[in-house]
């Protein structure tokens, strides 16, 4: 599965939120490469603003352990983070490995609540 963790945002100035979103990794990911592997990276969506995460070279349980922040003023503030996992490839188009999709629920202008939706968040 997927991991996220850490959500949480505060406020920057008097119009911008900091969502702050830490991607763990996965487990059990399809094989896509003919050697029985995958070279997966992730894709992280939060509203309009996307950050990639770093290619995990031949494995099925990469490990990114990063983090990623996302400017976002208060009234576009996202309902949800969107994680798909891709297969890097140097030659061929990239392929889709999975998504999943992280519901958040504002409770204060310091603090995220999460409710996953997606299947094998750790």
């Amino acid at each position: 599965g997927l991991g996220l963790s850490n959500l949480d945002h505060t406020i920057v100035g008097d119009y911008t939120f900091k969502q702050k979103t830490l991607v763990c990794g996965a487990r059990n990911l399809d094989a896509k490469d003919r050697n029985g592997l995958s070279d997966p990276y992730a894709k992280i969506y939060f509203g309009e603003e996307r950050r990639k995460s770093s290619i995990k070279k031949k494995t099925l349980n990469p490990l990114w352990n990063e983090n990623f922040d996302f400017d976002i003023p208060p009234q576009l503030t996202p309902k949800e983070i969107i994680v798909q996992v891709w297969d890097w490839d140097r030659f061929l188009k990239n392929k889709s490995i999975g998504q999943n999709i992280l519901l958040l629920k504002a409770v204060s202008y310091t603090h995220l609540r999460a409710h996953e939706t997606g299947r094998n968040l750790v």
